[in-house]
């Protein structure tokens, strides 16, 4: 993925804000920089509490209490994925986001059968502006709709929203389904929020809705 391939190779960072900047905005550039500079505190906490910190993210639906030591539950899937998956156990110190309220250290406190709990620590990293761009696409067959949804959200856009045109081959798509590969291409990608994913449309449902203010990009790719 490329968000793994600018983490294994560290001296991409000097080329990624100018590049960032010009197609992204400078929101994006200042967040990965800023992203490292949290890396490196991270790895330089000292004392036992540093062994307890995993490098796991999650995407929390339910807007945080912004404030050392507020709760946080997490949802049945998000603690089986924990308990089961990550194995954590309780004193582990996980990152926690929203969308709005930056990422957060979050320590977990109760570890069991029935849930997941955990309380705020401290904030690691403040919310910066993402840009506002949306992805209006076709489905394609296979595997194409879930990688398009996979590689926007980790480049950053702010809306997904599939259309069915007349010569639209797929006539079905799983909204949760794509739901979910944004969620966890946001946990991946160090992003500070998670794209809005809309349901399927018809494309001139789209158009008769679209904000007049908004520009709208055509990609024709038979278009010489």
């Amino acid at each position: 993925r490329l968000s793994q391939s600018w983490r294994r190779h560290p001296s991409h960072m000097c080329t990624w804000e100018p590049f960032a900047a010009k197609h992204f905005g400078r929101g994006v550039a200042a967040g990965r920089m800023h992203m490292s500079s949290s890396a490196a505190r991270d790895r330089g906490v000292g004392g036992s509490e540093a062994t307890t910190r995993r490098d796991i993210r999650v995407f929390l639906q339910e807007p945080l209490v912004a404030m050392e030591g507020a709760a946080v539950d997490f949802t049945l899937e998000q603690a089986h994925y924990l308990r089961k998956v990550m194995r954590v156990g309780e004193g582990s110190a996980i990152k926690v986001f929203d969308g709005s309220h930056g990422e957060w250290w979050c320590r977990l406190d109760v570890v069991d059968k029935k849930s997941v709990r955990g309380v705020l620590m401290e904030q690691r990293r403040v919310m910066s502006t993402e840009p506002d761009i949306w992805l209006v696409f076709a489905p394609v067959k296979g595997d194409g709709t879930e990688m398009m949804v996979q590689k926007s959200t980790e480049l950053g856009v702010a809306k997904i929203l599939p259309i069915m045109t007349q010569r639209t081959v797929v006539k079905a798509v799983r909204f949760d389904r794509l739901t979910t590969i944004s969620v966890e291409a946001s946990e991946q990608s160090e992003r500070l929020s998670a794209p809005e994913v809309r349901p399927a449309q018809p494309l001139h449902s789209l158009l008769s809705q679209w904000p007049a203010d908004r520009w709208l990009i055509l990609c024709d790719e038979t278009s010489s």
